[in-house]
């Protein structure tokens, strides 16, 4: 719910905030974000394994409330890119830990009524994000929208003292540092950032083409693969068994990006609102708009309850942590790709469709014009029709894209086995219910 409320609020405020601090970066927020998140799933994975649950999700909690405030105190873009990137150490963290203490509490085979009671707190939260920080931004109070993290953070980690009692398995930290697989974490880190930063800049600040996408994407592909390569074959303690989940990444890649596409939306939703304010959209249309978005968003919904039993099926319950925080990581870098694809898709068709009178107002490029899309509205005629009819088209065609992209997620699902569900739990991670459970001798399980 952190990571909904914070996420759908700022997407709402950010042409405001980029506005405000005078940046032209303003890609890197939501990027700085994804990627500290997305590199070190893994790591939070096996912090937990080791350390225990409760530990590492306090740890988190506290990351995100520290990248809250900074982000909060931001006087410049750079400050605040800075602020999200410390944000998505902790929401990295919170995602995938929350994700093993509910396989470690709830059974597999009882597991979609929790997901689902998960997915309707985050979709809630979500839906009210875009007001709450429309709200804020107007009112010139953006900087609440970081700060509101910080009580939150407090409330949650309260409840985590008090409720979450479940085992830390026993040795010192020096003994379990030791065990940390730094070579399997420095690979993945490191090839992560650099497949992200090649996927930020593509379409954007450089071409597909140039060197300084190339170079870095390629290097992180290679890294990716040598990662692979190392924790199959030569890590004593890996971060992931990967060949098992294989399959996963796949359907992960295909879905998520689908998944995206409201990003994508509320990227440019001022031309959207411009839709109401120049044309005054009929009843009727605006039905219809809102009756596919439902129909698009029944399916991301069973996408994001369901795909953990895929996951989870086949592997023995003490495999659960790395099999999700492994999970985790694919689904975070597969939205990176979908918001990569659906952006560059949406940026070249703008650069073919937008009228030259209006990218001659904006010599940066087409990227700029999301930081004033608010004042399409003031445009003279014909130009503001011009402009209008370039962002409608464009989606268009992102949309059509996403939609044969949803079709190979399809495609690849067609030969998953039926696999019965897991009816218990791995009991070394179970609650405490006592003085005499709390001294049980932690021994690693052999499930």
């Amino acid at each position: 719910m952190l990571n909904g409320l914070e996420l759908s609020a700022l997407t709402a405020a950010l042409p405001r905030i980029t506005n405000e601090l005078q940046g032209t970066t303003f890609v890197w927020v939501g990027s700085a974000y994804a990627l500290s998140g997305t590199a070190c799933i893994p790591l939070s994975g096996g912090l937990a394994q080791l350390f225990g649950r409760r530990a590492v999700f306090l740890g988190a909690l506290l990351i995100m409330a520290l990248g809250s405030a900074l982000c909060g105190a931001a006087q410049s873009m750079n400050f605040l890119i800075a602020g999200r990137a410390v944000q998505g150490l902790g929401a990295g963290a919170i995602i995938s830990i929350v994700a093993i203490i509910t396989s470690d509490l709830v059974p597999l085979s009882d597991r979609g009524f929790i997901n689902g009671l998960i997915t309707i707190g985050w979709a809630v939260i979500s839906g009210a994000g875009p007001l709450i920080g429309g709200g804020l931004a107007q009112s010139g109070h953006w900087r609440w929208i970081f700060y509101l993290n910080i009580p939150f953070c407090g409330v949650a980690a309260v409840i985590m003292l008090l409720f979450l009692r479940v085992r830390t398995p026993p040795g010192s930290v020096a003994e379990k540092l030791r065990r940390v697989d730094w070579i399997g974490n420095t690979l993945v880190i490191a090839a992560t950032a650099s497949c992200v930063i090649a996927l930020t800049w593509s379409g954007i600040q450089h071409p597909w083409n140039s060197a300084s996408v190339l170079v870095p994407f390629i290097l992180g592909l290679m890294g990716l693969v040598g990662f692979i390569a190392y924790e199959a074959t030569v890590a004593k303690h890996p971060l992931v068994r990967i060949f098992p989940l294989s399959v996963s990444f796949i359907n992960r890649n295909g879905l998520l990006t689908v998944s995206q596409v409201p990003f994508i939306l509320m990227s440019t939703r001022t031309s959207f609102s411009g839709y109401a304010q120049i044309f005054i959209m009929p009843i009727v249309l605006l039905g219809i708009i809102l009756a596919y978005l439902a129909i698009s968003a029944v399916g991301m919904g069973i996408l994001i309850t369901t795909t953990f039993f895929p996951v989870l099926a086949p592997l023995p319950i003490s495999e659960n942590a790395a099999a999700l925080s492994y999970y985790m990581f694919l689904r975070n870098f597969a939205q990176v790709w979908g918001v990569t694809i659906g952006g560059a898709v949406l940026q070249n068709e703008l650069r073919k469709r937008m009228p030259a009178d209006f990218l001659v107002q904006f010599p940066e490029g087409v990227a700029v014009a999301y930081t004033i899309i608010p004042l399409i509205p003031s445009l003279e005629e014909p130009l503001k029709s011009e402009v209008r009819v370039a962002f409608a088209d464009s989606l268009k065609v992102v949309w059509e894209v996403l939609t044969g992209i949803a079709g190979l997620g399809l495609i690849s699902c067609i030969g998953m086995k039926a696999l019965p569900l897991h009816t218990d739990v791995d009991r070394d991670w179970a609650l405490q219910n006592g003085k005499n459970d709390a001294k049980e001798r932690y021994e690693p399980s052999e499930k």
